[in-house]
């Protein structure tokens, strides 16, 4: 027999699920939802809650189990999928599930003070002001800082230093960029709302220069100017990079942007037009970060062939971790953007070398290891096995290796020097009857030979 509470109170029309569920228990007098659950659930921690309230198909078990109404339901935003990256689906749109925040924890503390329930905007990173009051919403306990917890015993007590969320202090900001989010997902324009997520996710990776508010103020003031007038939001984020011009590289700062999507990378380059050229590598640098040798060519604005010849030059220096990833110091990398170089030599190996490793020969042919070991496999390249420290080891002939690159290509080398796709060229090149001598299809090499 399914366990009915007493009470269970009417949702307002944009209650959160947690606030509900919080609400009911307060209505009952349990100690905690985790109380008022654990009757009929067995619950392992505090965060099956959350996970109760993040599922669907478990929270209208819990529905029938405790005999609420089967009109919370209507309440639920639930996920279009089956992970927890998938979107959420609210007010007809897919939002991205990084844009979600937990139940019950940002709030504005004058809506709070009007009714105490949690509204589902404030589920929204982007909501980040209240439109309603102008006030900048509040996501821990402004008292003692701890994270609101959905488990708390009071939808308005903290749990921890038991203060009145509601008597918070309160700061006006600018409710432009929340109206704009707000406007997006009225409208249903899913390509909008796509390009407004990748923007927030850029900017949440961007350092700003000052304290908690004026970071809002300053990333709410690009998102806004960003819809509206590109060149002007690309002259008000150059000013921001400019202050920091002191601690890191303009292109160091806007790396999070020069590596994203192209709408995005071209606004990078907007504002980059509009930045102080350092002379210097920034002499306040707190820290050292490596960032990968993609990121790294990236933000040197060269191709991947330039940046290994810059590492085999040891023009810069890597790191090799433990998955075989190269990582690039970041002050080694504003070295070279503020001296560049007026001429990088070329690769050029020492064919009087009695021998070539695989690892070497990858990277002259730019490819990778599994690739060579199926041209020697195929008798594309003349190799020997030798017994070193009682080890075997596989070794290229130079000559094969120089009479290789002169004759042959592989069809990623091809695609980097006309910097397409490889994934589709050899088929492209058929409809030019441009055909291929070996490939995974006709002796098994691992990759395309032209």
């Amino acid at each position: 027999m399914n366990y009915r509470v007493p009470l269970c109170p009417y949702p307002f029309v944009n209650e959160t699920i947690g606030s509900l569920l919080l609400r009911t228990t307060v209505a009952n007098h349990h100690l905690s939802p985790h109380n008022l659950l654990s009757q009929r659930i067995a619950l392992k921690d505090e965060n099956t809650i959350s996970r109760v309230l993040g599922d669907y198909q478990l929270f209208s078990e819990m529905i029938d189990k405790f005999g609420f109404p089967k009109s919370w339901l209507q309440q639920f935003i639930h996920r279009n999928g089956p992970t927890s990256k998938s979107p959420y689906h609210y007010m007809g749109m897919d939002v991205s599930a990084f844009l979600v925040r937990p139940d019950l924890m940002a709030y504005c503390p004058l809506c709070l003070m009007e009714e105490a329930y949690w509204r589902q905007e404030w589920l929204f990173k982007p909501y980040s002001s209240c439109l309603k009051h102008g006030l900048m919403l509040i996501e821990n306990c402004p008292f003692c800082q701890t994270e609101l917890s959905s488990t708390r015993a009071q939808i308005c007590i903290c749990q921890k230093c038991h203060q009145d969320l509601r008597h918070a202090p309160r700061c006006s900001i600018k409710t432009d960029a929340t109206a704009r989010f707000m406007n997006i997902l009225k409208s249903g324009d899913q390509n909008q709302l796509r390009e407004f997520n990748h923007l927030w996710r850029t900017l949440n990776n961007f350092k700003f220069p000052a304290d908690l508010v004026t970071n809002q103020t300053s990333r709410d003031m690009i998102i806004e100017l960003y819809f509206i007038n590109r060149d002007y939001a690309a002259t008000y984020m150059a000013a921001l990079v400019n202050e920091r011009i002191a601690f890191e590289h303009p292109r160091i700062q806007l790396l999070s942007f020069l590596i994203a999507e192209k709408p995005l990378k071209n606004f990078a380059e907007l504002v980059l037009m509009r930045c102080i050229t350092p002379t210097s590598p920034s002499p306040c640098r707190t820290n050292d970060p490596a960032i990968s040798a993609a990121q790294a060519a990236i933000a040197l604005g060269i191709g991947k062939r330039h940046l290994n010849t810059l590492l085999h030059q040891q023009v810069l220096k890597y790191q090799l971790l433990s998955n075989k990833h190269k990582t690039i110091l970041v002050s080694d990398i504003e070295n070279l953007l503020c001296y560049p170089l007026s001429y990088v030599p070329a690769i050029v190996y020492d064919y009087t070398k009695l021998e070539v490793t695989i690892d070497e020969a990858a990277h002259i042919l730019e490819t990778n290891s599994e690739v060579i070991r199926s041209l020697i496999k195929c008798r594309w390249l003349e190799a020997q096995k030798y017994k070193i420290s009682s080890h075997l080891k596989t070794l290229i002939c130079p000559h094969s290796l120089s009479s290789f690159q002169n004759q042959y290509i592989l069809v990623g080398t091809l695609a980097h020097l006309w910097h397409v796709n490889s994934t589709n060229l050899a088929e492209k090149l058929a409809e030019l009857h441009i055909f291929p001598i070996a490939g995974p299809h006709i002796d098994g090499v691992l990759t395309t030979l032209f």
